[in-house]
This record gives C-alpha cells, structure tokens and sequence, in this order.
C-alpha cells in the first residue's frame, strides 16, 4: 500500500505552546498575581504618618506689610495671624459687612474665630477657628482684602 501524501500550503505548521502547560497552574498564577496587586494597592493607600506633629504653641506674627502669617491646621481648624496694616479699620466677622474674607477650599468662612470683630491700623490678632470643609492633606487658603491677597496650601 502506498503511502498518501499530505497537502500542504507550502506554509509550515506552527505549533502554539503556553508558557504555562496547565491551567490549573495558569489560574492560580493569575490569582496570586492580583493578590499581590491589591495588597501594594493597599498598603500604599492605607499608611498613617509615622510621627505625628507636636501641637504649634506659638503664634508668628506677620512682619511689617504681610497680611496673614502662620497658618497652621490643628484638630481641623486653620489657626493664623492678621495684622491690620491698612489706613482703615478692617472688620473680621460678626459685622453685616467684612472687609476681609477667609476661604478655604473655595467656602467663604463668616466667622473665622477671631480675637475680636474688628480690627484698627497697626493691631494684629489671632483667628483660631478658620476653615469649612476642610479635608486631610492639602487645603487652599485665600485671605483677600481690597489691597492684598494671601494665599497658601495647609496640610491638616
């Protein structure tokens, strides 16, 4: 009997081969490899600062022409300075009219918790309660009057 001969393409038969034999082996591959993913996924996300700031017991006070200085966040309120060093009387809150406004985040903040409502040419004082929704990390803080304008990022 003879043997028949095979039709070929002329193109040779490429065999295809799998890095892994088994499925089985394949599927848990996959399986340990997600994991692992998730797993950094979280630990990287789920971290806490390793040392925590001591509470700031000093205020800085603005130097000669600043508006705001040293605003810190403690307990998730922006506590700062504001030295008057305009010709007018500046009024901070409690007033139908602030001539200063505080925002943080975009929200104006009517009552920033300051020393006192108003504030004369040359007095500096201490607001202790500024900020509305203000979240963990970093905070945009705004301070305008007509003349000037602070602004600063902070950390809480």
């Amino acid at each position: 009997m003879a043997k028949k001969k095979r039709r070929t393409t002329g193109k040779p038969r490429r065999r295809v081969t799998s890095a892994f034999p088994d499925s089985k082996y394949k599927t848990a591959v996959i399986i340990i490899a997600i994991l692992a993913f998730v797993l950094v996924i979280a630990i990287m996300f789920g971290q806490k600062p390793s040392e925590e700031l001591p509470p700031v017991l000093q205020y800085i006070l603005p130097e000669e022409g600043e508006l705001v200085a040293g605003a810190t966040c403690d307990e998730g309120l922006i506590s700062l300075s504001v030295a008057n060093n305009l010709n007018e009387e500046i009024r901070l809150q409690n007033t139908a009219d602030p001539n200063i406004r505080f925002v943080t985040n975009g929200i104006v903040d009517n009552e920033p918790g300051c020393g006192t409502d108003t504030l004369a040419p040359g007095d500096v004082t201490t607001c202790n309660e500024v900020g509305i929704n203000l979240r963990e990390g970093a905070n945009q803080l705004v301070v305008y009057t007509k003349a000037q304008t602070f602004s600063q990022t902070v950390i809480c």
